[in-house]
């Protein structure tokens, strides 16, 4: 992907949702890859593996727990996550915003990002509220792959994860047995 100024600009300022070249019923693997790590590349490839499709990844430049990204740090994000497949560059903080621009899309997320999904404190702290935007992402065809993840130091996976129903019938989870890497971006940072 060529990534210009002026691109970057564009999504700052409203004037496309998205950067890059997607198909129909993507399968996006949402991140900040920073750094991108053997997790990812284990993640993406599984995921094409069950799902029979490519995976295309995806950097928001804004981001509902983060701050914006500027200029350079999609430079230096993009050429990592390059190394794993094609890169869609957006302004959708949220899962609602990322299913309406991406119709029919799968998300490829982790456990932590479920439970982030599913907590109504990202919803004026009101379920109905979270219930209705999960409802919206069902009704844009959108679906969740979720991979097991540590969440406070304890391995969260299907069996492990208290997710509400309107969610849980949207996700499908690949089990511990075909996916199970205890690293996080976060981590690599710290051991800088």
């Amino acid at each position: 992907m060529n990534f210009t100024q002026d691109a970057w600009q564009d999504l700052v300022d409203g004037r496309r949702d998205y950067c890059g070249a997607i198909s129909s019923c993507p399968l996006l693997f949402p991140g900040s890859f920073n750094p991108v790590h053997h997790g990812h590349r284990q993640m993406a490839n599984l995921a094409g593996e069950l799902l029979g499709r490519r995976i295309h990844l995806e950097i928001s430049l804004v981001n509902v727990d983060k701050p914006p990204l500027d200029f350079a740090a999609i430079g230096q994000r993009l050429v990592q996550a390059q190394r794993l497949g094609p890169v869609v560059l957006t302004r959708t903080p949220r899962f609602v915003d990322k299913a309406k621009v991406f119709p029919d899309a799968t998300f490829i997320i982790g456990a932590d990002t479920a439970i982030r999904l599913d907590d109504p404190c990202y919803y004026d702290d009101d379920p109905k509220s979270r219930d209705r935007a999960i409802e919206q992402i069902a009704d844009s065809g959108g679906r969740f792959l979720v991979f097991g993840r540590l969440v406070n130091h304890q391995f969260r996976d299907a069996d492990a994860l208290d997710l509400s129903p309107t969610l849980r019938t949207i996700c499908q989870f690949v089990p511990k047995t075909q996916f199970r890497v205890d690293i996080s971006s976060s981590q690599l940072r710290c051991e800088d």
